[in-house]
């Protein structure tokens, strides 16, 4: 990846991440989520009950608090290398 990030650091991922990513390297850090990745993915949920399964499933992820916590961001689409180029976060892109 190539991508310097501080041990213990959180890795934000995006829903596409998520769905279409494959294994990240645990070296990087913990996963978590935001607030709008919560709600994209269980937004797209098909069913109550495919609903209850994602809830479950990322109640078990550490929930980033953008006023306490920071983050760097694993994704997959390219604009967030541009996007880091502005703002104030380190981009992981996700090899899949």
């Amino acid at each position: 990846m190539g991508v310097s990030v501080p041990a213990g650091c959180w890795l934000l991922f995006d829903k596409p991440a998520l769905v279409r990513g494959g294994e990240h390297d645990p070296a990087l850090g913990e996963l978590c989520l935001c607030a709008v990745t919560r709600f994209e993915v269980l937004y797209s949920a098909r069913s109550q009950k495919a609903f209850r399964q994602l809830e479950t499933e990322l109640d078990a992820v550490h929930e980033l608090r953008t006023d306490i916590d920071q983050a760097a961001v694993l994704h997959l689409d390219r604009h967030y290398d541009t996007l880091a180029r502005v703002l104030a976060f380190t981009p992981v892109r996700l090899e899949v």
